[in-house]
């Protein structure tokens, strides 16, 4: 019961989820700057027997290398707590002297609510 609460919990858990994107950052050497959350509208269920589905969106500035963005993004869709990257632009760093690539990148997670 508490292991499906880690993958779609039953309320919008900003912590739990802006936490999971910092630490893979960390992990995988990107920086990132400006993180900021939506909780979106309800998705109600068609069926009375299934839970509403609810989302936050997570838009981030990130700055690293190619091979740590693609390892980020494997350890995103293999996450527990499920999430969807729904835009990932790819582009120029901020800072000039490093050989580093600059990353726009947005993130959805679910939850559920009676």
């Amino acid at each position: 019961r508490i292991l499906i609460s880690l993958i779609i919990p039953k309320k919008p858990n900003i912590g739990y989820f802006t936490n999971q994107i910092i630490e893979l950052s960390k992990i995988n050497e990107l920086t990132i700057d400006n993180l900021s959350t939506t909780i979106n509208p309800l998705t109600p269920s068609k069926i009375n027997s299934v839970y509403n589905l609810g989302s936050i969106t997570a838009n981030f500035r990130a700055e690293g290398d190619y091979s740590g963005l693609k390892s980020f993004v494997k350890q995103i869709k293999e996450n527990m707590l499920i999430m969807d990257i729904s835009t990932l632009n790819i582009g120029h760093s901020n800072v000039k002297k490093e050989q580093k690539l600059g990353f726009n990148i947005e993130i959805t997670s679910y939850y559920q609510v009676k």
